[in-house]
């Protein structure tokens, strides 16, 4: 099928970026490339170059977004955008928070098609991380929701990565979306590296979470510590980016260890028993857990790490929402003998959430 040109709108180039947005976008990109082909594809980059994390360029980035301007968004960017994509069929806007990209497109006579992709509810998702101390709080959820918005006044097609999140963006802004569209991830897992004949182990379980420096991950991963670790026998690794801070916190607990900013994630998940993911808040659905999935692992994690996967968590490993239920179920990989490598997991994203599966939903986002 022959398409239209369409202009992508992302915040940041997505190579190079480990966190699951990142990760995400790319996924979107490759699989809109092989869609519409090369030729038809087209990107803007609100930042061509990655936003430095320093404190100047943050109390920036905090200042801009209470006037709906987020990640690094300008007037300009705005004004480049519509000039830009006034030659395409077809503007695609990669985050929710674009929404004042939507409403200056359509200010100047757009005819195209303006689609939104939520990655979250932001609103939602800013008041979860968003410290009750900040005094700027209200104000950037406010933004974050006048931005919806406009995305749901707007844009003419709508997507969400699950029900909770759609059944949200309706309760809130009164618009169904119009696609469920589950999010995938690039495939790197190498099927010769697992030993498939490995189980796990009976005496101490070796669990890993993955979790970059952020409040979701901070939190889970310190309640886990405090109140499970006690009382199992596991070894704890914990990798992610920025999260050197978490050695002071752990700095006496033998049983933990910490790798920051690792340059690849593929050894840390094929020498894992168990994936734990113990996120209790959040909004969209979590990359890390589809990553799990990728590299075929048991996974024991919450009903928020498995929010949008229509999958039967028995088989993956278990779902937990209580300290006593952790407890239980990592006792239980240790009684009951099974393989470190879980050949239903990885079965699951190669049927729902590989960049395979997404494409013909995606062919026909852009068709209808």
């Amino acid at each position: 099928m022959q398409h239209d040109k369409t202009l992508f709108v992302w915040f940041v180039p997505f190579d190079g970026i480990t966190n699951g947005g990142g990760k995400v976008n790319k996924a979107v990109s490759d699989i809109a490339k092989r869609v519409l082909g090369e030729d038809n594809f087209s990107s803007y980059f609100v930042c061509p170059d990655i936003i430095e994390n320093t404190l100047t360029m943050r109390l920036k980035v905090a200042f801009m977004s209470t006037f709906g301007l987020f990640n690094g968004l300008t007037r300009k960017n705005i004004r480049d955008i519509v000039r830009i994509g006034m030659r395409y069929k077809r503007v695609f806007l990669t985050s929710s928070l674009m929404g004042v990209v939507a409403e200056a497109l359509k200010a100047e006579g757009y005819k195209g098609e303006i689609i939104v992709l939520f990655h979250n509810v932001e609103s939602h998702y800013f008041s979860v991380i968003t410290s009750k101390k900040r005094p700027d709080r209200l104000l950037k959820i406010r933004q974050a929701e006048r931005n919806e918005e406009l995305c749901c006044k707007y844009a003419d097609k709508k997507i969400a990565f699950n029900k909770r999140d759609a059944a949200m963006i309706y309760d809130r802004y009164h618009k169904k979306v119009d696609y469920i569209w589950p999010l995938s991830i690039m495939d790197t897992f190498d099927p010769k590296m697992p030993d498939y004949d490995a189980m796990v182990s009976k005496d101490r379980l070796r669990c890993l979470f993955v979790g970059s420096n952020f409040k979701a991950n901070n939190d889970a991963i310190v309640w886990f510590v405090r109140e499970v670790m006690p009382k199992v026998n596991i070894h704890l690794t914990i990798v992610g980016k920025d999260i050197s801070h978490l050695s002071t916190l752990f700095v006496s607990n033998s049983d933990i260890d910490i790798f920051d900013s690792v340059p690849q994630m593929a050894p840390y998940y094929y020498e894992a028993d168990v994936i734990v993911s113990p996120i209790m808040t959040g909004s969209g659905m979590k990359t890390k857990t589809c990553e799990a999935l990728m590299f075929g692992k048991n996974i024991i994690g919450t009903k928020e790490s498995f929010e949008g996967y229509d999958i039967d968590i028995s088989k993956v490993g278990a779902c937990c929402d209580t300290a006593e239920d952790f407890i239980n179920a990592i006792n239980g990989f240790t009684a009951t003998p099974r393989y470190r490598h879980n050949a239903y997991s990885r079965e699951v994203y190669e049927r729902n959430f590989s960049i395979n599966a997404s494409i013909n939903l995606f062919e026909k986002i852009l068709s209808m």
